[in-house]
């Protein structure tokens, strides 16, 4: 980026020093599971140096974020780089406007007015008036031309573009906006590709360093395992892609198993916060407002420094000092490889491979990562869901003190392939159970039932607790068609809210399913049997319940004996309180039919009169159902008492039983 360049050798000379073009080749690597890449670049410096890095504008955004600078000699190193709208906005901001690729013609036309030399091939100097298109012939062929009018010496001079040979504008400054605009295109050219240019004003010779994570494929591990009888022996291998456009050459590469929190900010593309736009104070006036002085606490300064910024801290991802084992096994795949180095690094492993690499770019490779004696059974796993054949299978323990990542396994028995596994990252001293085939020896059934009762039922304070007892059997029946014994891991199922009574305990629990290791002899029928017990409370309040109901709870056999007699000693207290239910309502009713008799025979004593022979039929019977309604009413209030007596009683009763 020629202009860039210029601006930051301005600063160059303010800073007082000359840089010089200078190197870094790329050192060390380290690819991470979670996708990105961790990259160191060294070398040797003399003096001010100017570094250029070239990257993909993709990966501007995390270089600008992880970018880090070791030198302990300079004091002052400064990162320049085109930004993300430098070339549009720099155009923009000029006279003249090259975007778009224009043509002479649109160039010319945005001068006009202004005074230019041209050679074509005869010199002739003027005001630019115009461009014009004109259709001229030759041959007899008809063709359009372009031809550019000048006001030169008093009169207008025509001459075609394509005679011309040079321009010059007489203005200096427009032929130096000119060169900035060329200069802008020319930075512009490189395509995606974007460079950051360090300035490394130390004064002396000296190692520098620099890294910076990217974006980077995520490395692959993936397994080969021999099941011989004699000792298992595992075997893993890395591949690793160099998707740059660089070369690795003598490389140190590192491979960390681990999950860090990465992600991407736009700190490369310009950002600009949103502002409210404010109607024009068109009216009024505002008010004349002052705003005390603020300040700032001292500081020290910020920018890079010998002593507190450059110091270079050593990385565990670098560290390769421990080796972890070296293996050897009498099996097919027992190799005097060399592998790579593990060390955890935090809650990270870190692989270094021993030897350093040289990768072409864009080209992938494989590499040992580890290999060692490891303790593997061979197992069958039964999984209802999975179908009636249960699978091939190896209980895996990671006995080589290293995680190993998560990959894939390809698994020989008997000196031949026997099928794929999977394997998820795997600590040390765990165990794992792979599949990596159905076994079509064996088959398996499942019979089930479900025996539910009423446990125990217990009252206090008019609440009646009830604990139902859920008994859930299944019957796992094996069939060994083989001529040889196997070991069966069952995986059942954990029935919800439930505890296991048969067996005591499993080999092992995870989260939803138990494990159980059964031995299926050659040619024979296995039983296998498992009885959880899920245990349900549900509560009833019984306080006023009515007699019908209370009857019900009488006459469950599946209740306690002494529940059943409890409650039945509150019958009677049940039943007297219905019946003072039943002669309240009844009053009341009663009560109701004599009040609306009242108010028909008033209406009609209204409308005959009280003087006539009927009106005083109607006052006699009025008079008379005024004593039936005020004995009513003494009725319901008794009947009213004698209710809230039963209640009482009864919720008395219920209140104080306690079973």
């Amino acid at each position: 980026m020629r202009l860039a360049a210029a601006f930051f050798l301005i600063g160059a000379l303010m800073w007082g020093a000359e840089f010089k073009d200078s190197e870094l080749a790329v050192k060390k690597i380290a690819l991470f599971s979670s996708g990105v890449g961790f990259y160191e670049l060294g070398g040797e410096l003399n003096g001010a140096s100017k570094i250029a890095l070239s990257f993909d504008r993709s990966q501007m955004d995390d270089v600008l974020k992880s970018l880090a600078i070791y030198d302990a000699s300079s004091v002052s190193p400064f990162i320049s780089y085109a930004g993300e709208e430098t070339i549009q906005r720099a155009l923009q901001s000029l006279r003249i406007d090259l975007k778009g690729k224009p043509t002479i013609e649109n160039i010319l036309l945005s001068l006009k007015g202004e005074s230019v030399e041209i050679a074509a091939p005869k010199k002739i100097v003027g005001k630019i008036v115009g461009v014009q298109t004109r259709q001229n012939a030759k041959d007899g062929a008809s063709f359009e031309e372009s031809v550019l009018t000048l006001f030169s010496d008093g009169k207008l001079t025509q001459t075609t573009i394509k005679e011309i040979e040079s321009y010059r504008f007489i203005d200096a400054k427009i032929n130096e906006t000119l060169e900035k605009a060329l200069l802008f295109l020319a930075s512009a050219n490189n395509g995606d590709r974007r460079v950051l240019n360090l300035y490394l004003d130390g004064k002396k010779k000296r190692e520098v360093t620099t890294s910076f994570v990217i974006e980077a494929p995520v490395w692959k591990a993936n397994y080969r395992l021999d099941l011989s009888p004699q000792k298992p022996f595992l075997q893993g291998w890395a591949i690793i892609d160099n998707a740059s456009d660089s070369d690795w050459n003598n490389v140190e590469l590192s491979l960390v198993v681990g999950r860090p929190v990465s992600f991407r900010q736009p700190y490369y593309a310009p950002f600009y916060t949103k502002r409210p736009e404010l109607p024009l104070m068109i009216e009024g006036f505002a008010q004349a407002t002052t705003y005390e002085s603020g300040y700032a606490p001292a500081v020290a300064d910020t920018a890079f420094n010998g002593n507190k910024y450059l110091s270079r801290p050593r990385s565990p991802v670098n560290d390769t000092s421990e080796a972890l084992y070296e293996a050897s096994a009498p099996t097919p795949f027992a190799q005097n490889y060399e592998t790579a180095l593990a060390k955890a690094a935090g809650e990270q492993f870190v692989y270094t491979l021993k030897n350093k690499i040289s990768l072409a770019r864009r080209q992938s490779a494989m590499a040992p990562l580890t290999q060692g004696a490891i303790e593997a059974r061979k197992v069958v796993i039964f999984s209802e869901k999975r179908g009636q054949n249960p699978t091939l299978g190896v209980e895996l323990k990671n006995s080589l003190d290293i995680k190993l990542p998560a990959g894939a396994i390809s698994v020989y028995d008997g000196g031949v392939y026997a099928g794929d596994a999977l394997l998820e990252f795997l600590p040390q001293n765990e165990k794992r159970l792979i599949g990596y085939g159905d076994d079509l020896s064996v088959r398996g059934i499942v019979n089930q039932k479900v025996n539910s009762s009423i446990d125990s039922v217990k009252i206090a304070k008019g609440v009646m607790a009830i604990t139902s007892k859920s008994v859930y059997y299944k019957e796992y029946v094996f069939k060994n068609n083989s001529n040889s014994e196997k070991t069966l891991i069952l995986e059942h199922p954990i029935a919800y809210n439930s505890k296991l009574i048969e067996p005591s305990k499993p080999l092992e629990k995870t989260e939803s399913i138990y494990r159980f290791e059964v031995a299926l002899n050659a040619n024979k029928e296995t039983k296998f049997s498992v009885a959880e017990e899920s245990r349900v409370q549900n509560q009833i309040t019984i306080l006023g319940v009515p007699y019908h109901t209370l009857l019900v709870y009488i006459n469950n056999v599946s209740y306690p004996k002494d529940v059943r007699e409890a409650l039945e000693k509150a019958a009677p207290y049940a039943q007297e309180l219905d019946s003072a239910k039943i002669a309240l309502v009844a009053a009341q009713k009663n009560l109701e039919r004599k009040s609306k008799d009242q108010d028909r025979i008033r209406q009609n004593l209204v409308a005959v009169g009280a003087d006539s022979a009927q009106g005083k039929n109607y006052a006699g019977e009025l008079a008379a159902l005024d004593k039936e309604i005020a004995a009513l009413n003494k009725s319901i209030d008794d009947a009213i008492k004698a209710q809230n007596r039963a209640q009482k009683a009864y919720d008395d009763y219920i209140a104080k039983l306690k079973i």
